[in-house]
């Protein structure tokens, strides 16, 4: 008689390493499915983005001040409720140029050393950096006020800022090499006309006189163009 030879099944199996694998791997792809269904975010739009903003408010006018990320600077100022815009641009090598300025700024040195007169005609200020988008820098300052070495810097690339949105062929009035002299007459943004009456012993400071309101200001001379947006009437020589 012959024996029966009987055989055992054959299993197929998968290693643990194996299955974990393979359940890795769905997983990668339902992943990689999700992410590409989802629509991408938009890229920011550099005309959106503000670099800087400067904004300044008495009781008699405004200006507000902003450098945007693809290099427009925009100026509105005026007495409330008849503010006027105008607009500049900064070149590609004119914004880098800023940006290296604004480097060198040492931002933990900016400070105001003394506070400057008081008054309706006395703008208060609140400066906004974009240094970190995460991280935004905030200054507050009075027109008149004496800062640190470093806080002048900052009103210098703010000064240029300004000269480069009058600067458009119809609000710059003052010539860019201006020197004032006694009697000239110079409008101020909120419309009001000042007379140069003299100088500080320095020779830096110009004393200034209004009928209209009856003031009596001194400034920089280097801020005389930030200040006022109009050359009235130069003195003539005799």
């Amino acid at each position: 008689m012959r024996s029966k030879r009987w055989s055992a099944p054959v299993r197929s199996f998968r290693s643990g390493h194996e299955a974990e694998r393979a359940d890795l791997s769905v997983i990668i792809v339902a992943l990689l499915v999700v992410a590409l269904s989802e629509p991408l975010a938009p890229p920011v739009d550099a005309r959106s983005v503000e670099l800087l903003r400067e904004e300044c408010a008495s009781r008699i006018a405004t200006r507000d001040l902003v450098l945007f990320g693809n290099g427009t600077v925009r100026l509105r100022e005026g007495p409330a409720g008849e503010t006027r815009m105008t607009l500049g641009e900064l070149g590609s090598p004119e914004l880098e140029a800023y940006r290296r300025r604004r480097a060198d700024v040492d931002f933990g040195a900016v400070e105001v050393m003394a506070v400057g007169p008081e008054g309706d005609w006395i703008e208060h200020c609140r400066l906004r950096l974009e240094l970190d988008p995460e991280e935004p820098r905030e200054l507050g300052y009075g027109r008149f006020d004496s800062g640190s070495l470093e806080l002048e810097k900052l009103r210098r690339i703010l000064s240029d800022l300004v000269e480069v949105a009058r600067d458009d062929g119809r609000s710059a009035e003052i010539p860019a090499r201006y020197e004032p002299r006694r009697g000239d007459l110079l409008e101020r943004a909120d419309g009001a006309v000042f007379e140069v009456l003299g100088f500080t012993s320095d020779g830096r400071g110009v004393e200034l006189v209004s009928d209209d309101p009856p003031i009596t200001m001194f400034v920089d001379r280097d801020q005389i163009r930030v200040e006022f947006r109009r050359l009235v009437a130069a003195r003539r020589n005799l």
